[in-house]
């Protein structure tokens, strides 16, 4: 999918425009495709056919493209990003990579499945960065209100449902998603008010999802 200035909106490779849950579901792919190769990789490791050095190193570097690429897209583009914006980047990756120790500390004692199982949960965490570093943009653009929209399949959590307004309220008071119980899994998005528009950013922003990182993830955006 490509960006289109003119219409401000994404549109395929045929010029027809996407709409915001077409772009929503892009997210969620990509997140659901790293899952899966982090899975069959924590398989191998479980397995013995990795060593805890490598696959450690592999989800290290892993943690590290999800969460640029997550923050790239949410920002319009790595054309987009300034200091401030790959600082709150590195704050993520950092808070991840701290989890990702705590895993490494403890896999002696857990089961193939429950290595396989917490390492699926990493990638997850890219699309709270996604939504939460959307906050941030509005945020920086003068945005002051929002309201959180949940998944309408009756999966979402307490915490959530809670969380979910029908009025807009001022963006601080928005609980961060991945923050409620569902955390990682967490697939509830933002909707914005400027005066008396209301928009989801995944209609507006500007971005690429597509390429190969050395890892076999989707990392290109322009």
């Amino acid at each position: 999918m490509r960006f289109d200035p003119k219409r401000r909106k994404y549109v395929d490779e045929r010029g027809r425009v996407l709409s915001a849950r077409q772009i929503k579901k892009e997210i969620e792919d990509y997140v659901a495709l790293e899952e899966e190769r982090v899975e069959r990789e924590a398989a191998k490791f479980a397995a013995g056919a990795i060593t805890v050095a490598g696959f450690f190193l592999y989800m290290e570097n892993k943690i590290e493209a999800w969460h640029k690429v997550a923050g790239a897209v949410a920002y319009g583009g790595r054309i987009r990003m300034d200091a401030r914006r790959d600082a709150r980047i590195e704050r993520i990756i950092k808070s991840e990579q701290s989890y990702l120790a705590a895993f490494r500390s403890e896999v002696a004692t857990l089961s193939a499945e429950g290595i396989v199982n917490r390492a699926g949960m990493y990638p997850n965490a890219a699309y709270a960065t996604y939504e939460n570093q959307l906050i941030q943009r509005e945020s920086d653009n003068g945005v002051t209100l929002g309201r959180r929209i949940i998944e309408d399949d009756g999966q979402s959590c307490e915490g959530c449902i809670a969380s979910a307004t029908e009025e807009f309220i001022p963006l601080d008071d928005i609980p961060e998603i991945g923050s409620q119980e569902c955390i990682s899994r967490c697939r509830c998005e933002i909707e914005f008010q400027i005066g008396d528009t209301e928009f989801r950013p995944s209609e507006i922003f500007t971005g690429v999802i597509g390429g190969q990182d050395q890892y076999g993830g989707g990392v290109e955006i322009n």
